[in-house]
């Protein structure tokens, strides 16, 4: 049995509706809605072109990389139904380059035929159109891919229910180093191939979302047996290590209600695929104050647990997990906003919510507790860490912090009034406005002498 928890109920309940409602069909076990839930994320991560955010000093997109893993037979049927919710784009895309190589070879013929007497006439119907899709398999080469991607420069997502399919094109060394590529495609870092007679080809940003699935020993193999793999902290990991129990397989009305509400969101999700790859603009994903204040509190929890046990890769992984967090939360904002019938054609930016933030840093630390799981598999020197999760749970301040918080009135407050309630609740002057300023969310500094106290952040006090 894994020491690493599955979801808890409130991941769930706190989900933007449409995607709660799928999840709630999911028939089985705790872990196979887990499964469906992470499933989902990736795919729709890969479909929202366009979109971007600023983290560091970098702008990034919402593509995810993930591997789920369960024994033969434990359920990862799941995430073939998750990856559904892909098929309708997919289908545009392909429908969109079939309807362009249509039309180029109507137009080739005909330039053919009308200069079948001139020696010197040629096709002018301009360059082949190249193949668009949205989902491709992970069977498939370093040089193949980085077609796909520049032929695709809205993005693509690489699913399989197998790890090995991967794993093998990574140790093919004469096919491209498979680590490298996914490294570089991860960060939007420009990638590109030589290939003797056809030239090069590069793409400059690539967007990319990986999906896969597999059992605990294959995920190794994708990382070479390696912790010291990039990869690895790129990756969220999830990993259901629970014996299998028999499911019937008779069609019910919810299972049957399950496919056909993933077929209905795969319909709603493509309109906005759409409307995206239309955009003449991107749409900006934004974070408050309040968001990098919780942000670098668990974060640097995170780091300080794992600090004490383990470095290296598994410290570069709690690193990430502030990166993988904003890609999850910006996800949920957007579903949201689809849910709540706002077109995502015209909206100049977006702000990530404090129940979509905290959700996901939920997710994002359990799915990084389970990976330190399998690194101490690969590497037997690796100490157990500590699950890293419990740095999402419980209260995000101190209790003297809460009654500060407490004791500060609700919208605009002047320093003076700081002070007082810094002198109700025995804190120093000094330390309460460093927490103001650096640790007290829903609080920022409006102008010199006065700031102001926002509600919506309460909840990560509570």
């Amino acid at each position: 049995m894994s020491k690493h928890p599955t979801f808890p109920d409130l991941v769930f309940e706190a989900l933007p509706p449409t995607l709660k409602a799928l999840c709630d069909l999911v028939s089985g076990t705790a872990s196979k809605r887990d499964m469906y839930l992470l499933g989902s994320l990736g795919i729709l991560s890969g479909q929202f072109p366009k979109v971007r955010f600023v983290h560091g000093a970098e702008w990034y997109s919402t593509h995810l990389f993930m591997v789920i893993s369960a024994a033969a037979a434990g359920g990862k049927s799941v995430v073939r139904m998750a990856a559904r919710l892909s098929d309708e784009s997919d289908r545009l895309m392909r429908e969109q380059f079939e309807r362009e190589h249509a039309a180029w070879e109507r137009e080739k013929n005909s330039n053919n035929s009308n200069n079948s007497n001139n020696s010197n006439g040629g096709n002018s119907a301009g360059p082949e159109p190249v193949e668009k899709m949205l989902r491709i398999g992970a069977n498939t080469t370093a040089a193949a891919l980085v077609q796909k991607l520049a032929n695709n420069t809205e993005g693509v997502i690489l699913f399989s229910t197998e790890v090995d399919s991967l794993s093998r094109s990574n140790g093919q060394k004469d096919h491209g180093d498979f680590s490298d590529l996914l490294r570089q495609a991860y960060h939007h870092e420009p990638v590109q191939v030589d290939r003797k007679g056809d030239g090069t080809t590069r793409v400059t940003e690539p967007r990319l979302a990986v999906v896969l699935c597999g059992t605990p020993k294959q995920f190794p193999k994708l990382l070479n047996n390696n912790i010291e793999d990039g990869l690895l902290s790129r990756f969220m990991y999830y990993e259901l290590n629970e014996p299998p129990v028999y499911e019937s397989q008779r069609p019910t009305k919810k299972s049957q209600g399950f496919r056909t509400s993933t077929e209905e969101y795969s319909e709603i999700i493509a309109s906005h695929f759409r409307d995206l790859i239309n955009r003449t603009e991107p749409l900006d994903i934004t974070a408050s104050e309040s968001f990098w204040k919780y942000n670098d509190l668990i974060c640097k929890r995170a780091h300080d647990a794992v600090k004490e046990h383990a470095g290296g890769a598994l410290l570069a992984a709690v690193n990430r997990m502030s990166l993988i967090a904003y890609r999850i939360a910006s996800i949920l904002t957007l579903c949201r906003t689809i849910d709540s019938g706002e077109s995502l054609k015209t909206i100049a930016s977006l702000e990530l919510t404090a129940k979509d933030t905290e959700t996901a840093f939920r997710i994002a630390s359990i799915c990084t507790s389970h990976l330190f799981e399998i690194a101490g598999m690969i590497d037997r020197k690796v100490k157990c860490a500590p699950d890293v999760s419990a740095a999402v749970d419980g209260k995000v301040l101190t209790e003297q912090q809460i009654r500060l918080m407490e004791a500060l009135p609700m919208g605009d407050f002047t320093t003076s009034q700081l002070e007082q309630a810094a002198k109700n609740t025995n804190v120093a002057r000094t330390t309460a406005f460093r927490w103001v300023k650096d640790i007290l969310p829903g609080i920022k500094k409006n102008r010199y002498g006065s700031y102001n106290k926002n509600v919506q952040w309460d909840s990560w006090d509570s």
